[in-house]
């Protein structure tokens, strides 16, 4: 989302607005993060410096399962964001709880990233539970509240689950599923891209993000699957 390996005007954002001129198209990706950076954004910045008059409209919040590791705070995400903000679950509500650098599992994990071969002998940890998958349900449950106490609460708020980064085997796409029916208890909007639906979407060689062909090809899928207009 946030536009990494590509020119301006070939972000997702971009490709958006060129094909929906009359409206207005943000682009609120935080490179490098996931839910939990995102609430904290919301929940320490407004969005009026940025949206302006235009508060009525569609939150789009694109989402792959790289982004549950982010919520929890694992071991590989914390290899460049440690001081990432952790938020925890009490009483089912969703409370900040400081960077995870301060956090002493978080610190023991980022002690293991500066060993020899760590991504050999520690995989990355923690192994995602049910207890994960609730927390992140819960986080995005509260983006979409701090979103429409900003905007209008009649607005429009989607989950994405972007195809481009496929889980890679049965146990993360079964995370994948276990997200969406969490998702679907806290009346979350959410879509999934069939195979009918989908368009090639190349990641840039080398690293992990879509190329410009993949931001082009992935705005009409979801023009096409929100049925999005100009009107």
């Amino acid at each position: 989302m946030f536009g990494v390996g590509v020119k301006d005007d070939e972000t997702l954002a971009s490709r958006l607005s060129q094909s929906l001129p009359s409206k207005k198209i943000v682009n609120l990706g935080l490179g490098g993060t996931g839910p939990n950076s995102f609430l904290f954004f919301l929940q320490n910045y407004s969005l009026k410096p940025v949206l302006g008059k235009a508060t009525k409209g569609i939150l789009i919040f694109d989402f792959h399962h790289h982004l549950i590791d982010r919520v929890i705070g694992s071991k590989l995400f914390l290899s460049w964001f440690k001081n990432s903000p952790r938020y925890i679950l009490k009483n089912e509500n969703v409370i900040y709880a400081g960077p995870f650098e301060d956090f002493w599992p978080a610190k023991f994990y980022i002690f293991l990233n500066k060993l020899p071969l760590n991504n050999l002998l520690f995989p990355n940890l923690p192994r995602i539970n049910q207890s994960h998958i609730h927390l992140t349900a819960k986080v995005i449950a509260q983006i979409k509240t701090e979103y429409l106490r900003q905007t209008k609460s009649n607005n429009r708020f989607i989950v994405t689950f972007n195809p481009a980064y496929g889980a890679d085997s049965p146990r993360q796409r079964q995370n994948l599923q276990d997200l969406q029916k969490a998702l679907a208890e806290e009346k979350i909007e959410f879509v999934v891209f069939s195979t009918q639906e989908m368009k090639p979407l190349p990641i840039i060689e080398g690293e992990y993000h879509q190329s410009a062909i993949a931001h082009q090809n992935y705005a009409k899928m979801l023009i096409e699957k929100l049925k999005l207009t100009n009107e």
